[in-house]
């Protein structure tokens, strides 16, 4: 064989070689990506629960404020009784 036709043959197997390489890295990145997209569903799931656990937190805090105020209503009324009734 002559010298160039063993140098294509030796750059046919590079090329092999480094065809290889890529399609190996191209499937590692795909297998990332997918990782990283169900990691992105998971998170979203997640904030999801947590903007739901945050609004029921925030009504049972609204609903406490107002039984807050009707008590103070309350003791402000008997206060002003036990007032009139001490005059």
């Amino acid at each position: 064989m002559s010298q160039e036709i063993i140098d294509i043959f030796a750059n046919c197997d590079y090329l092999k070689f480094i065809f290889k390489k890529l399609v190996e890295e191209k499937e590692q990145l795909l297998k990332e990506k997918e990782k990283l997209q169900e990691d992105l569903v998971e998170q979203k799931e997640i904030n999801v629960l947590i903007k739901s656990q945050k609004e029921t937190a925030e009504n049972e805090l609204a609903k406490m404020k107002n039984e807050f105020e009707l008590i103070i209503k309350e003791l402000d009324k008997v206060e002003l009784e036990m007032v009139q009734i001490e005059k």
